[in-house]
């Protein structure tokens, strides 16, 4: 059985035209895939960026010291995800404090820097962002976060981190 030389020719032709059709698709998908990430980084940092702005402003409105916007986070098995609380200086001097997360059952693990005390000058507020990574079983448990000014509490406010998957 012996293949013409016409036929040899045609058999390439396809193969280089079915070749270049596959790149050109792969890099269309390609570029599609790198636009709807892009965007939706954009979006990430400006719901951040919202969350930060309500938490102060609920800080301001408010005469609370502490803000943290959910009383319940869920999280997905070993995942990981960033909250944020607000604290606000309500006295009448310069506030030095440090920040303890905590919750009854172990597996929780909180991502901030303990040992180093904050400042707030007076009638000041600030964001602090707190990394939350779940543990590898489903549940649900009760945390706090604690801000303590010397060996006093200064605000305290519990909440639920909530493990499903």
């Amino acid at each position: 059985m012996r293949r013409s030389k016409k036929a040899d020719l045609n058999m390439s032709i396809q193969a280089i035209v079915i070749i270049v059709l596959a790149m050109t698709l792969l890099g269309l998908g390609i570029n599609f895939i790198r636009g709807q990430f892009g965007s939706l980084t954009e979006t990430t940092s400006s719901v951040q960026e919202q969350i930060k702005q309500q938490i102060l402003d609920d800080l301001r409105t408010g005469n609370k010291k502490l803000s943290f916007p959910a009383s319940e986070v869920t999280m997905e098995r070993s995942d990981a995800t960033v909250i944020a609380i607000g604290v606000k200086n309500t006295g009448n001097q310069q506030l030095e404090f440090k920040i303890d997360m905590g919750c009854t059952q172990e597996g929780i693990d909180f991502l901030y820097q303990a040992d180093k005390p904050y400042t707030l000058s007076t009638a000041d507020a600030q964001v602090y962002p707190i990394r939350v990574t779940a543990p590898a079983t489903t549940g649900t448990f009760l945390c706090s976060v604690t801000i303590l000014e010397g060996e006093s509490i200064y605000a305290e406010k519990d909440f639920f981190i909530n493990v499903v998957g």
